[in-house]
């Protein structure tokens, strides 16, 4: 059977280091939306993020996610989620 090029590579990141985790990265965006506000009902805090993950598209997630402005990160990586879409 013949091996093709692997789809995903693993990238291990610097250990307690919330500032490289992408999901991180997702919520203090979410959190620095909603900062400040009190809305009366959890069912409003919901609608909030809600609201948040609605108006963004998903090129601004992933900028929002991986910067790619770690320093751990090899030379000359890039993001290419979907090559040849």
């Amino acid at each position: 059977m013949a091996h093709s090029t692997p789809r995903l590579r693993l990238i291990e990141g610097a250990k307690y280091s919330p500032q490289d985790n992408p999901v991180e990265r997702v919520w203090a965006g979410l959190k620095h939306h909603i900062a400040n506000t009190a809305p009366a009902t959890m069912a409003g805090r919901v609608r909030q993020a809600h609201a948040y993950f609605h108006d963004r598209t998903t090129e601004h997630n992933l900028t929002t996610a991986a910067p790619w402005t770690s320093p751990w990160l090899p030379q000359g990586f890039g993001q290419d989620f979907w090559p040849g879409a």
